[in-house]
């Protein structure tokens, strides 16, 4: 599927997006908009109400959720922008007469990915959810399928479990089992401790584990499962809190990270890696035996570590004086990194660089990374 089309499928979706945007507190006659984010591979979106740039959705990227834009109800024209690399921008779809009622929260939900066709082709999926007051000991949660990465791998749809922390699972059991753009909630649930984890359709055996997570009293969730773009679970969820700067992803408890390893010291020859980290109780050992100039390696399956030290020599030499010591390297789960051995041996600019990696397909753009 072009950009174009894309775009066009975004705007008939937004039949919602009625944004003037009304100042002051909640009050229960006005409309609410949310637009997220979810298609892995789609660039980031700009939002024009009226032909005038809309602040709220500038930029919108993947992973991305606007708050719940209070409205009046009422009929707009919108269109939308794609962004393409560089930053430019191109209108795609002139502006449509688009319509949003009161008293009704509207998510407009990017799903999908550009170019796929079938049951993960794009296509925005549009979520109506009556307003609701929450009590102060409640948490109202609302779950949404939207990792096409998962649909992929489980066509037989995932099993979403809630449970006390500490809870086995038992078949038969789970919140919701459902497949791509399908929902289930809104619950209220009471506040407090819980833990959420998915499997395959009617299994007990989770593909992800949040771990022991706090839902707050009085808040008003939308959890979107959507495509982890680092190593480990397929799945992370996004967690829409209804305010922008308070939303947050919560991973897989067990995610890795992973470092790829590249030999770029000419001089070197065949060389070695060894790890330490204090926290782990890992001593040099030994994760590279031998790889070769202009070789790669990738480390996978890294436990994260804020504690690390990368120690690289010429094959043979050992960890302990090794010319390239590299303390302090902070590894984050679900994060891909690069670390290239660089300069040439006995010489000054013998050094290791260090970068976090952002492995995300966009189907409108190309990536390079260059390295000094």
């Amino acid at each position: 599927m072009g950009v174009n089309k894309w775009a066009m499928s975004w705007v008939v979706a937004v039949g919602a997006v009625a944004l003037t945007a009304c100042g002051g507190s909640s009050k229960s006659g006005n409309a609410e908009l949310r637009v997220i984010h979810a298609a892995t591979n789609a660039p980031a979106v700009n939002l024009n109400v009226n032909d005038d740039a809309f602040d709220a959705v500038q930029g919108l990227e993947y992973g991305q959720a606007t708050s719940r834009l209070m409205v009046r109800p009422a009929v707009y024209g919108v269109s939308v922008d794609g962004v393409l690399p560089g930053g430019d921008v191109t209108e795609v779809v002139a502006p449509v007469n688009l319509n949003l009622r009161r008293n009704e929260i509207t998510s407009v939900v990017a799903i999908g990915l550009i170019g796929a066709s079938g049951a993960v082709e794009f296509a925005p999926e549009v979520i109506v959810t009556p307003k609701a007051n929450v009590g102060a000991n409640e948490t109202r949660v609302q779950v949404v399928h939207a990792s096409a990465a998962a649909e992929q791998a489980l066509s037989g749809g995932v099993s979403v479990y809630v449970t006390a922390p500490g809870a086995s699972l038992t078949a038969g059991e789970a919140l919701t089992t459902f497949n791509l753009r399908e929902t289930a909630g809104p619950v209220v649930v009471p506040s407090g401790d819980y833990r959420i984890r998915i499997a395959p359709g009617g299994s007990t055996t989770p593909v992800f584990d949040s771990g022991r997570i706090t839902l707050p009293g009085g808040a008003d969730l939308m959890v979107l499962a959507v495509d982890s773009t680092g190593p480990g679970s397929p799945v992370k969820l996004l967690v829409s809190t209804g305010d922008a700067d308070s939303d947050f992803f919560i991973l897989d408890r067990n995610a890795p990270a992973e470092i790829r390893a590249v030999h770029a010291a000419s001089g070197v020859g065949a060389a070695e890696v060894f790890a330490s980290s204090g926290s782990l109780g890992i001593s040099n050992a030994e994760v590279i035996d031998a790889f070769g100039y202009t070789e790669s390696e990738d480390l996978a399956d890294l436990t994260p570590a804020d504690d690390y030290e990368l120690r690289i020599n010429a094959d043979g030499g050992g960890a302990m004086g090794a010319p390239i010591v590299v303390p302090d390297v902070s590894l984050s789960a679900a994060t891909y990194y690069t670390v290239l051995a660089s300069g040439d041996l006995d010489d000054a600019s013998l050094t290791a660089i260090a970068a976090v990696d952002d492995r995300r397909s966009v189907a409108t753009e190309a990536r390079i990374r260059a390295i000094h």
